[in-house]
């Protein structure tokens, strides 16, 4: 199984490996929720989480593309392929 393609170290979107290293190095064994998962590796907030702090936790895609790539990425996170809206209805929006 194909996991991890992509470097650990500081490819993070926000780099929340810089932090997690100095201050939050004992966190270990959380959970996170991450919205927009994409592939789940690209610019993952949460998979330096997983693979060196032994979180676990929920991937969120709603794009059926990159939630098909997520799903062959061997991660532990549960994911689910759904789309969160703070509306009980399909609905559309214009993004700026």
């Amino acid at each position: 199984m194909k996991f991890c393609t992509y470097p650990l170290k500081h490819n993070t979107f926000v780099s929340i490996d810089k932090p997690y290293d100095y201050f939050n190095a004992a966190i270990t064994k959380g959970f996170f929720i991450e919205c927009g998962a994409l592939d789940g590796e690209h610019l993952s907030n949460t998979l330096y989480m997983e693979r060196f702090l032994s979180w676990s936790g929920l991937l969120i895609e709603a794009g059926q593309q990159a939630f098909s790539e997520l799903t062959i990425k061997n991660r532990k996170a549960f994911s689910l392929p759904v789309c969160l809206s703070p509306l009980p209805y399909p609905t559309q929006f214009l993004m700026l």
